[in-house]
């Protein structure tokens, strides 16, 4: 699994463990997965069979929560400031769109 990584203390540990993937196609450059929001959290898409979802990492604890939204398909993550996450986001049976989520709520 593709997990976030950091380097702490001389030793790489992973900073929330689970069975989904961080990472995405090595041949897409210039995309993103995650961003960090400066004051302790990172926003973050991963996947896990085919079916993506985004949600938030505390970076001291690993603690993952994961935000309920009606799409399958994330790219481009970024920041509009620390509280408001960007992202391309398609769902099954629609186009994909540019959604701004709002990331204390977990709301687009």
């Amino acid at each position: 699994w593709w997990n976030l990584y950091r380097w702490r203390d001389g030793t790489v540990t992973p900073v929330a463990p689970m069975q989904r993937e961080f990472g995405g196609p090595l041949w897409q450059h210039g995309t993103a997965t995650y961003a960090l929001t400066g004051d302790g959290r990172a926003f973050v898409r991963t996947s896990l069979a085919a079916r993506d979802e985004v949600g938030v990492i505390d970076l001291a604890s690993g603690s993952y929560r994961a935000f309920e939204l009606p799409f399958v398909a994330y790219a481009d993550i970024r920041l509009l400031d620390a509280n408001t996450a960007v992202a391309t986001a398609g769902a099954a049976d629609d186009d994909s769109r540019l959604v701004a989520i709002d990331l204390a709520t977990g709301t687009h």
